[in-house]
């Protein structure tokens, strides 16, 4: 009967927003545990130097705690959907999980990259001025007497062009104004940065790309099982 229909919906439609709800306190509780998870995960790693797979799993588990709690908590107990709220819980163990592996190799990258700043100097940027002369000369076919038989890119000394071709170029540089050569140097600086800006991206893409092996694998298994376990026993 049309009574009886409008009862029916009326009960579906309070059960979705129910669910819903519970579902949505599942995500909370989900997501701090994934950013706690991540957070130890990358401070392990960083501190100790090692990636420990057991706290992959730990993340999981976590994860699934942080679902399974916030349904039951949160949400006002039971109701969601079992196999949903597990499906949540594995999406964001495998979000921490990743998630903890980016920020360590950020962190280590920038460490790295930290110790080997450089700091352009007039010294530098003649030697900059130097090389880009021995550029042009090389590009228009003429011969330089290279003073020792490095490679291009070992030449990073006075003691590595030919003297003549050092003291043109110290000369055109004493003979610009402080400001310009201020203004050199600082644009020098700003390639520099920007091209390790540059680097550090591609270092931080190969190192994190290349960090799951065969065995980091099998611990994000047993991580998306125990989440899925877990989390789905919040319903």
């Amino acid at each position: 009967s049309p009574t009886q229909y409008a009862a029916l919906r009326s009960v579906l439609s309070n059960t979705f927003v129910e669910d819903s709800m519970k579902l949505i306190a599942g995500l909370i509780g989900g997501l701090v545990a994934m950013l706690v998870g991540a957070a130890v995960w990358a401070a392990i790693s960083y501190y100790t130097g090692y990636e420990l797979g057991f706290i992959a799993w730990g993340i999981g588990v976590l994860v699934g705690l942080g679902v399974s709690l916030g349904i039951s908590r949160l949400g006002g107990g039971e109701g969601a959907p079992g196999v949903v709220a597990g499906v949540l819980a594995v999406v964001l163990a495998l979000g921490g999980i990743a998630l903890g592996k980016f920020v360590t190799v950020h962190f280590v990258v920038e460490r790295e990259l930290a110790s080997r700043n450089h700091t352009v100097t007039e010294s530098s940027a003649v030697l900059r001025l130097v090389i880009e002369l021995a550029s042009r000369q090389e590009a228009q076919g003429k011969t330089i007497k290279w003073p020792n038989d490095k490679p291009r890119e070992e030449r990073l000394a006075k003691a590595d062009f030919p003297a003549d071709m050092w003291a043109s170029v110290e000369t055109v540089w004493n003979g610009y104004p402080e400001d310009q050569r201020r203004s050199i140097v600082d644009e020098l600086q700003k390639e520099y940065d920007k091209s390790r800006r540059a680097r550090a991206g591609q270092a931080k893409a190969a190192i994190f790309t290349s960090s799951f092996g065969a065995f980091d694998l099998l611990w994000v298994v047993f991580a998306a099982w125990s989440a899925f376990k877990i989390g789905s026993k919040g319903s």
